[in-house]
């Protein structure tokens, strides 16, 4: 759980970086100088959705909360979709970039086993009842 409250972390940062400062990439090069290429207004606050998104999925894993799974659930089926329409433009591109949506592929059912196990991790985001917190009508 650690490792997934990390990686959630990261991407909260990148992504609230990105939304704050509006850089999408930045590359020195020593022939060419400085470039930097920046998101455009509906980019930079998408990708600022993304980093607040991060960030509450995080906290809500790190305390155990339900909706930090269910966040954390929604960001993998979305990473899952993108990755599946990735795909889907490779191959319409050109036939010739086969290897390249290969290992998309190969990302996507990797991210299936992600998306079983984390199915499985929900029992530990339940909340459970101390056994003398349950009320008793007794006279």
């Amino acid at each position: 759980m650690k490792i997934i409250v990390i990686v959630l972390l990261f991407c909260a940062a990148m992504g609230l970086l990105g939304g704050i400062t509006g850089v999408k990439r930045y590359r020195y090069s020593s022939g060419s100088g400085t470039e930097v290429t920046r998101y455009d207004p509906v980019g930079q606050a998408g990708v600022f959705i993304f980093g607040l998104t991060s960030l509450a999925a995080a906290l809500g894993c790190w305390k155990r909360k339900k909706f930090g799974w269910y966040l954390t659930m929604a960001l993998i089926a979305a990473g899952t979709a993108i990755t599946l329409w990735g795909i889907i433009m490779i191959l319409a591109a050109s036939w010739a970039n086969i290897p390249t949506a290969l290992w998309w592929t190969a990302q996507t059912v990797a991210m299936c086993y992600l998306v079983r196990w984390w199915l499985r991790q929900l029992q530990q985001f339940e909340a459970t009842r101390a056994p003398n917190s349950e009320h008793s009508d007794s006279p």
